[in-house]
Formats: C-alpha cells, structure tokens, sequence
C-alpha cells in the first residue's frame, strides 16, 4: 500500500521536523481533490484524478496512485464510466491510517 523507499526518500529530502508538516499539506490537499470530485464534470473527474496519482505517487502512496491511474484509463476508454469515489476514499483512509502511524 505504501512505498516505504519513498516515504524514506521524501523524509530525507525534507527532514524529519518538516516531514509531519508535508505529510498534513499533502492530506489536505488530497481530502480537498476527494471532496471535488463528488459533483465533478467528466473532465473535472480526469484533472481530479490525475492530480490525486501524481500527488499520492510523490508522496508515496502507492496503491491510491495505482487505483487513480486505473480510474483515468477506464475513464479515457469510456467518458461515462462510473468511477466509485467511495473506493479512492477507502484507499486514501488506509494509507493515511498506515502513514499516520509512522508519524505518530
């Protein structure tokens, strides 16, 4: 779920006093693209989702990464998929649970 090298990269590059502080800018800004995509055009939904991949794979969330990665293939296959936010939300919670964790 969680890419543990990165997570070990980020802290490196960051510092261990500022990686707390980069960890709560990063769940923010996700918990705000989730909260987006709700009422989200198609395209808002592909922007949405594609800032989510980028931001979970920099920051080490591997399998939310791969679950929006997932989501804007099928959503370029087919604009009218259904895309099931309460998923990306389950996926962001437990990363978020395990991340949390290590900071705590």
């Amino acid at each position: 779920m969680i890419d543990w090298d990165r997570i070990a990269e980020l802290q490196e590059e960051v510092g261990e006093e500022d990686f707390a502080e980069v960890l709560d800018m990063f769940f923010s800004e996700v918990e705000d693209a989730l909260n987006g995509l709700s009422d989200a055009s198609p395209e808002g939904w592909a922007s949405g989702l594609h800032f989510l991949k980028g931001a979970a794979l920099n920051i080490g969330m591997e399998a939310l990464s791969t679950q929006c990665r997932d989501a804007e293939i099928a959503l370029k296959a087919d604009p009218g998929a259904q895309i099931e936010a309460t998923a990306l939300r389950a996926t962001h919670q437990a990363s978020l649970d395990e991340l949390r964790a290590l900071i705590a």
